[in-house]
C-alpha cells in the first residue's frame, strides 16, 4: 500500500503547484512600466478558422467580429488540432522604450502578426517553426514581433496562428532587455541539461567501443535522439543547427517515435525480457509496431495524426516498462532496481508535459519544462543502471569462476585416483599383449597368402576392364557417326533462314542420337514445317526418326500433298506398312505438329495445321496473348483395333510481328530434384512471357530454362521446339 500513497501523494502535489503558479500569472495588458512582462492571452478574442480560409484574404477576418469569443485563462491551449485561429488583442505603450510580443511556443508552423489600420489588416511580420529561422526579423529563440507603438498609442492588433502540432502557447509583451532576462534562466537550464546529456551519450560511446556490446548503441543512440527532440521542441535546434531549413521542423514526431524505438530494443536487452519474462516481451513488439507506424506517418507528412500516435505510444512506453521493471524486482533481477526509479521519474515528468500539452492541467513554467528534469534525471539513472547491470555481471562471473575452480579441483582429484587404476590395467594389458603379439605372427603369414591371390585377381579385373573399355569406345564411336547421319536429314541454317527469317530452334537428344526431329520443306510457294516426337529414344528413336523424315519427303516433295491432314494420314499409311505393322505386333509410331505457312498479298500469313497429339502455340501481338490449338487425339503408326478418326485441319491468319511454336513433350515432361515436371503449363506460362523477345533471345531463355529446372538430373527424354515470328 505505501509505494500506491506515495505515488498519489506525488500526483497531488505536483497538480497544487501547476495550479498555483497557474495563479500567479498577470492579466495586465497595459505596457505602463519597463520592470514587468505583461501576459496577452487573458485579453485576447480568438475566431476559429477550421477550414483555414481566411488568410488567403485577412480583410473577410474584419466582417466576423461578433463571432471572436474570449480565451480563458493566460494560456492560448487548443491542444491537438488542424483549425487555424485569429486572435485580437489591444495594446497601450505607456513607456518611452520599444515593446516586443513574444510567442513562446518554438513549435507553432505559422504565425502571423496584423495591424488593423481603418478597414484593413497590414501584415507586420511572419514567424514559427515554417519560415526559416534566419529570415526572421527577431533573431530570437521564442518568436518575436516588434509592435509599432509610440508612447501612450494603443492600436489593435490580429494574431494569427496555424501548426500541425499542438496549438498551445502563453503570449508575453516587454520590452527586449526585459524579454531576455525573462528567458535567461531557462537557457541556462537548457545549457545544463544539454550538458548532462552529452556527458552521459559520450561516456557510454566510449564504453560502447570499449566492450562492442549493441546494449550501449541503443542507449547512446537514445541519449543523443532524446536531447535533439527536446532542444527541438523548445527551438534551440532550429535556431543553431539549422536555421535555413525550416522543413526539418515538421519531423519532430518521426524523430520522437524513432528514439522510443531504441528505447525499447535497450529496455528488452537490458531487462533480459525474452528470458525473464517471455509473455511480457511479446507486448513490446506491439509498441514498436505502433512507433514504427508513426515513424511512416511522418515521413509521409501527415504530421499531425504522427504527433498523436507518437504521444500515445510514448505514454503506453512509459507504463509499461515501469510495470514491467516492478515485476522484475518482485521476481529478483536486482538489475532493474535503477530502470524502475528512472522510469517513475521519467514517467512522472512526461505525464503532466502531455497533460498539459493537450490542455487537461494549466500551462507554466513548471508543466512544461517537467519532462526536461524527468529526463535528464532518467538518463542519468540509467546509466547508473547499466553500471550496477555490470556489476551483477561480474558477481556472477566471480561465483561462476569459483564453482570452475572447485570443480577443477575435483577433477583433479579424481583423475589422480583415475591414473592408478589405469597403471594397473596398463600392466595386466602388457601381459596379455605379449601373448597376443605370438598370435598375431601366426595371422599375418596367413594374411600374406591371401593378400598374394588378391593380386592376382586384381590383375584379371583389370584385364576384363580394359575389354569393356574398348567395347564401350567402339559403341559411343558408332553412335557418334549416327549422330552425323541424323544431323544431315535435319534442315541446314541456311535453308532455316531463307523459308524462315526469324526463328530459334532447341533441339537436345537424350543419348546421342535423338527420336526427336524436325522438318522443313517448300511447295508451290508454301512452307511446310513440322517437330515430330517418334516411339523411344536413342537408336530406336534415331531409326523412327529417318524413317518419318524420309516418308514426309516423299509425301510433300514428290506427291505433292498440300492438305496437313491428307500428308499426316498418308505418313500413318507409310508407316505401317514400312514396319508391317498390319502383321506384326510393332506398335511403333510418332506424334507430329505439322504446319503449312502461306505468305498472303497483304503481309499476313495464313497456317494450316494438324496435329497428332502435338498442340500449336501461337502469340497475337495485337493482344499480347498466347494461344493453344490442341492436336487430334491419335498417333501415327501402330496398330490398334479402334477405329481411326479423321485428322482435323485448324486454320488462322497471323499478322506481322505474331509468332507461332511447335514442340515434342521432352521439355515439359523434364523433372527437377523434386521429381516435379516441368508440365505444359508452365511451358506455354513460359512462352507467353518471353514471346515478345527477339527470337534469339526467346531461344537462350528456353535454353536457361529448361537448363535451369534439369539441374543435376538426368535428361528423361529427347527435346525439340522450333519458334517462329511472322516478318
Amino acid at each position: 500500500m505505501k509505494p500506491k500513497i506515495l505515488l498519489l501523494a506525488t500526483f497531488v502535489v505536483l497538480l497544487f503547484l501547476c495550479q498555483s503558479l497557474e495563479a500567479q500569472s498577470e492579466k495586465n495588458i497595459s505596457c505602463n512600466t519597463t520592470e514587468k512582462i505583461y501576459s496577452v492571452a487573458d485579453k485576447m478574442l480568438y475566431l476559429e478558422d477550421t477550414t483555414s480560409q481566411f488568410i488567403s484574404n485577412p480583410k473577410q477576418v474584419l466582417d466576423l467580429q461578433s463571432n471572436f469569443v474570449s480565451n480563458n485563462g493566460n494560456v492560448l491551449n487548443f491542444a491537438n488540432t488542424q483549425s487555424a485561429f485569429w486572435f485580437r488583442f489591444e495594446v497601450e505603450r505607456k513607456i518611452d522604450e520599444k515593446i516586443y510580443l513574444e510567442i513562446n511556443n518554438p513549435m507553432l508552423d505559422s504565425i502571423l502578426l496584423f495591424e488593423k489600420i481603418e478597414n484593413e489588416l497590414k501584415l507586420l511580420g511572419e514567424s514559427g517553426a515554417a519560415f526559416d529561422f534566419q529570415k526572421r526579423e527577431v533573431q530570437y529563440t521564442e518568436p518575436n514581433f516588434l509592435l509599432p507603438l509610440l508612447e501612450n498609442e494603443k492600436k489593435t492588433f490580429y494574431l494569427y496562428i496555424k501548426s500541425n502540432f499542438p496549438t498551445q502557447t502563453t503570449v508575453t509583451i516587454g520590452t527586449a532587455k526585459k524579454l531576455f532576462e525573462e528567458q535567461h534562466p531557462f537557457d541556462v537550464a537548457i545549457g545544463i541539461y544539454i550538458g548532462i546529456m552529452l556527458v552521459m551519450g559520450f561516456y557510454n560511446l566510449f564504453v560502447l567501443f570499449s566492450i562492442r556490446d549493441r546494449l550501449y548503441l541503443y542507449y547512446v543512440v537514445y541519449v543523443f535522439g532524446i536531447c535533439l527532440v527536446y532542444t527541438m521542441f523548445k527551438g534551440y535546434s532550429f535556431e543553431f543547427l539549422w536555421a535555413n531549413t525550416a522543413n526539418i521542423n515538421y519531423y519532430v514526431p518521426p524523430i520522437s517515435s524513432l528514439v522510443v524505438f531504441f528505447m525499447l530494443l535497450f529496455a528488452r536487452r537490458f531487462l533480459e525480457l525474452p528470458k525473464n519474462a517471455p509473455r511480457l516481451d511479446k507486448i513490446i513488439f506491439v509498441l514498436l509496431f505502433l512507433n514504427a507506424v508513426s515513424i511512416i506517418i511522418g515521413v509521409l507528412g501527415i504530421y499531425g495524426l504522427s504527433a498523436i500516435l507518437g504521444q500515445l505510444a510514448v505514454i503506453l512506453m512509459a507504463v509499461y516498462l515501469l510495470a514491467t521493471t516492478i515485476y522484475l524486482l518482485v521476481k529478483g533481477y536486482k538489475p532493474a532496481r535503477f530502470f524502475l526509479i528512472a522510469w517513475f521519474a521519467y514517467l512522472v515528468g512526461l505525464i503532466i508535459f502531455i497533460l498539459q500539452l493537450n490542455a487537461a492541467i494549466p500551462h507554466n513554467w513548471f508543466t512544461n519544462n517537467a519532462i526536461l528534469a524527468g529526463s535528464a534525471l532518467e538518463v542519468m539513472l540509467l546509466s547508473l543502471a547499466l553500471a550496477d547491470r555490470i556489476n551483477v555481471y561480474k558477481k556472477q562471473k566471480d561465483k561462476a569462476q569459483k564453482e570452475i575452480l572447485k570443480k577443477t579441483l575435483e577433477n583433479e582429484n579424481l583423475i589422480k585416483e583415475q591414473n592408478k587404476v589405469l597403471e594397473t590395467k596398463v600392466q595386466e594389458a602388457t601381459e596379455d599383449l605379449k601373448v597376443t603379439n605370438e598370435e598375431l605372427l601366426s595371422t599375418n603369414e596367413e594374411l600374406n597368402s591371401i593378400n598374394e591371390e588378391l593380386i592376382a585377381t586384381v590383375e584379371t579385373v583389370k584385364k576384363q576392364h580394359k575389354v569393356i573399355e574398348d567395347a564401350n569406345r567402339n559403341i559411343t564411336d558408332s553412335l557418334r557417326y549416327a549422330q552425323t547421319i541424323q544431323d544431315a536429314i535435319l534442315p541446314f541454317e541456311e535453308r532455316m533462314s531463307l523459308h524462315l527469317h526469324e526463328y530459334f530452334t532447341f533441339y537436345r537428344p537424350k543419348d546421342i542420337v535423338s527420336g526427336d526431329f524436325y522438318w522443313l520443306t517448300d511447295l508451290k510457294g508454301k512452307i511446310f514445317l513440322a517437330v515430330a516426337d517418334c516411339t523411344g529414344h536413342g537408336v530406336p528413336g534415331a531409326f523412327m526418326s529417318m524413317i518419318g523424315s524420309a516418308a514426309l519427303d516423299a509425301l510433300v516433295d514428290r506427291n505433292e500433298l498440300e492438305e496437313p491432314d491428307k500428308i499426316l494420314e498418308e505418313l500413318h499409311i507409310t508407316i505401317q506398312k514400312a514396319l508391317k505393322q498390319q502383321n506384326t505386333t510393332n506398335d511403333d509410331g510418332m506424334d507430329i505438329g505439322l504446319c503449312i505457312m502461306e505468305y498472303l498479298d497483304d503481309g499476313k500469313c495464313k497456317i494450316r495445321f494438324s496435329g497428332a497429339k502435338r498442340p500449336l502455340y501461337y502469340f497475337q501481338k495485337s493482344t499480347q496473348q498466347i494461344h493453344e490449338i490442341r492436336g487430334t487425339r491419335q498417333s501415327i503408326g501402330g496398330y490398334s483395333k479402334k477405329a481411326r478418326i479423321d485428322f482435323e485441319v485448324n486454320e488462322l491468319i497471323l499478322e506481322k510481328g505474331d509468332s507461332f511454336y511447335l514442340c515434342s513433350d521432352g521439355y515439359a515432361d523434364q523433372n527437377d530434384l523434386t521429381d516435379r515436371k516441368f508440365g505444359s503449363h508452365y511451358l506455354k506460362k513460359m512462352l507467353q512471357e518471353i514471346a515478345i523477345l527477339p527470337m534469339k533471345e526467346q531461344g537462350r531463355i528456353v535454353k536457361e530454362n529448361f537448363d535451369e529446372h534439369k539441374g543435376n538430373q538426368p535428361q528423361r527424354d529427347d527435346v525439340a521446339i522450333i519458334g517462329v515470328r511472322i516478318v
